[in-house]
């Protein structure tokens, strides 16, 4: 509330424009709060501070399957999801996490297609408590 006695409500799916926006932050899913605090919290509540994505070419490598949790139980990673063709880890250490993560990928004689990292943000709360993307929900509501 502002010190004025003011609120503003703002409802948005630009999770970034939440971020910078606003003081406190609602996660919402299918009609349900699922978390409510400041945008920092909430980031810092997923326990791990940045996001390290990447894809392999599996048919490079003779048609490999790769595991959903391709990643887990490396140094400094706390949770693995899949994103379309992407592998998304979220890590608190990222320069013992990357280095483990490309050394796992040449012992399965695996292919890097493409590796980017970024801070973690409200798109990854809203990942974690919801269990999907954001266009992931709205692929399932649209059917």
């Amino acid at each position: 509330i502002d010190p004025g006695g003011g609120t503003v409500l703002l409802t948005t799916h630009y999770m970034d424009e939440a971020e910078r926006l606003c003081d406190r932050v609602a996660i919402f899913d299918k009609g349900r709060i699922l978390a409510i605090d400041t945008p920092q919290r909430l980031i810092d509540g997923l326990g791990a501070r940045h996001v390290v994505m990447f894809t392999v070419d599996s048919a490079a490598s003779g048609g490999a399957v790769i595991p959903d949790d391709f990643g887990s139980g490396l140094p400094g990673v706390i949770a693995v999801r899949r994103e379309s063709e992407h592998r998304c880890l979220s890590v608190l250490q990222p320069h013992l996490a990357i280095p483990a993560l490309l050394q796992q990928i040449a012992d399965r004689n695996l292919q890097l297609t493409s590796l980017t990292t970024r801070q973690a943000t409200l798109e990854d709360v809203f990942v974690h408590f919801a269990g999907h993307g954001l266009n992931e929900g709205a692929e399932q509501r649209s059917r």
